[in-house]
C-alpha cells in the first residue's frame, strides 16, 4: 500500500451527504483564502463568482471540476484560526473539513485531527497544529457549489 493509498481509502468511507442546511454563510472562510481552480490556478474566495469552476473531489473519480453556484459574504463576530503545515485558515465555527479518519468535522469540534490536503494530484494528510477562536467583526464567505461536495481551500479539503 502506498503512502497515499490509506488516506484515499479512508476518504472513500466518507458519506457525501451534505451537512444539515443552515443559514447562508454558516460554513464560511475569509475572503483572502485561496481556492484551487479546475485549471490548477488559485483565486481568492472573495473574487469567485457564479460560473467559475473550482477543483472538487469525488471519492470514486478523484479530482473533478465543479461549478460555483453562488458566493455569499456575511459578517461574523468571531472566527476560528486553523493552522496546519499548509497554512492558517480563518473560518466560521461551522465549516466542515474532511479528516483522514473518513469523517466530516466542524472546525469548532476539531481536536488534534489529521485533515485532508492536496499535494500535486493526490490527497495527503495535514496535521492540525493549532485551533483557536478570536473575537472580530470579519466578513467570511460561503461557497455554494452546483453539485454539493468537497473542494480545496487553503490547501485543505472542505465541504461547501
Amino acid at each position: 500500500m502506498t503512502l497515499f493509498a490509506l488516506p484515499l481509502m479512508l476518504l472513500n468511507l466518507l458519506s457525501f451527504v451534505a451537512p444539515a442546511p443552515g443559514p447562508q454563510g454558516e460554513g464560511a472562510l475569509a475572503g483572502d483564502t485561496p481556492v484551487l481552480m479546475a485549471d490548477g490556478s488559485s483565486k481568492k474566495l472573495s473574487d469567485l463568482k457564479k460560473g467559475d469552476v473550482v477543483q472538487g473531489w469525488n471519492p470514486e473519480k478523484g479530482l473533478v471540476p465543479v461549478a460555483v453556484k453562488a458566493v455569499v459574504g456575511n459578517y461574523f463576530n468571531a472566527y476560528w484560526a486553523v493552522r496546519t503545515a499548509q497554512g492558517t485558515l480563518r473560518t466560521s465555527a461551522n465549516l466542515w473539513v474532511a479528516s483522514a479518519t473518513g469523517a466530516l468535522l466542524q472546525v469548532s469540534n476539531l481536536q488534534q485531527e489529521d485533515l485532508m490536503a492536496l499535494r500535486e494530484t493526490k490527497l495527503q494528510t495535514a496535521v492540525l497544529t493549532a485551533r483557536r477562536q478570536y473575537p472580530a467583526n470579519l466578513r467570511l464567505f460561503n461557497l455554494d457549489l452546483v453539485v454539493p461536495g468537497l473542494y480545496f481551500a487553503g490547501g485543505l479539503l472542505v465541504h461547501d
